[in-house]
């Protein structure tokens, strides 16, 4: 923003101001420069993330993806990203509305939060709620809507917490991941999914009658559930960098 000058003073401390929060955000993007990019094309979005945090997705789960900062189990911190179905094409603001109106009439489970605000996220309008109590600690919950889907970013909120491994420092880190947030361009690909995080194409035989073409060779037995040869095919195959794997969207960090 820009101000009328009551002096060259002025003009010049506006002028410095200016300089420092670009320099700021600068700062922000140089950050993130070295982070891994997740990619989901189911429902078309990328966020970043430090290469030292694991992405965990539950088995046959598509709808919620957990990135978890390096801790003891007992300490985890993690940034989780959830996407509901938005059927009544819902502002975010609107669609955490009517979510607390029916919470009211739970017996358990009930929302408890202390602050309300508006916000924007990837250009899109987006709702906050913050300190919601979770089991032992407080959250910041984030909505972002779009026509299909809401999506909801939650991760602990910046206050020391014994139960947390530096929520603080977490904390900040999560905030960058939700500024780098984005909707992807077009229809993507696994393959395009396995050339953007560093890995090439190969074929490989695989013995499961269910390996398809990029299967999730993270996971053990993804490709050679059974030594019998009558179930041999060829499929392709995304060769990931020296100490990653390729979990059927990009290759990640075993």
């Amino acid at each position: 923003y820009f101000y009328p000058a009551q002096n060259q003073g002025q003009t010049i401390s506006g002028q410095v101001n200016q300089n420092q929060a670009s320099a700021d955000l600068h700062t922000q993007v140089d950050e993130t420069s070295n982070w891994q990019t997740y990619l989901n094309y189911d429902y078309g979005f990328q966020i970043k993330y430090p290469v030292d945090w694991l992405v965990n997705i539950p088995p046959e789960v598509k709808d919620r993806i957990n990135f978890i900062a390096p801790a003891p189990k007992i300490k985890i911190f993690d940034f989780e990203v959830r996407i509901r179905a938005n059927p009544e094409k819902l502002s975010a603001k609107g669609f955490v509305q009517q979510m607390l109106q029916k919470n009211k009439t739970e017996e358990v489970g009930r929302i408890s939060y202390k602050t309300s605000r508006e916000s924007t996220i990837a250009g899109f309008s987006s709702y906050e709620l913050n300190e919601v109590f979770v089991r032992n600690q407080n959250q910041e919950w984030i909505y972002l809507a779009t026509n299909d889907y809401v999506y909801h970013f939650a991760f602990p909120v910046a206050e020391e917490n014994p139960n947390l491994q530096d929520p603080i420092n977490n904390n900040k880190i999560s905030r960058l991941m939700l500024s780098t947030f984005n909707f992807m361009n077009g229809p993507a690909t696994k393959e395009e999914g396995c050339i953007a995080s560093g890995g090439k194409i190969s074929t490989a035989t695989c013995y499961c009658s269910s390996s398809a073409d990029f299967y999730n060779n993270c996971a053990v037995g993804g490709c050679n559930c059974t030594p019998d040869p009558k179930y041999a095919k060829q499929v392709k195959n995304c060769e990931c960098p020296a100490g990653k794997c390729f979990n059927g969207i990009q290759c990640i960090g075993k």
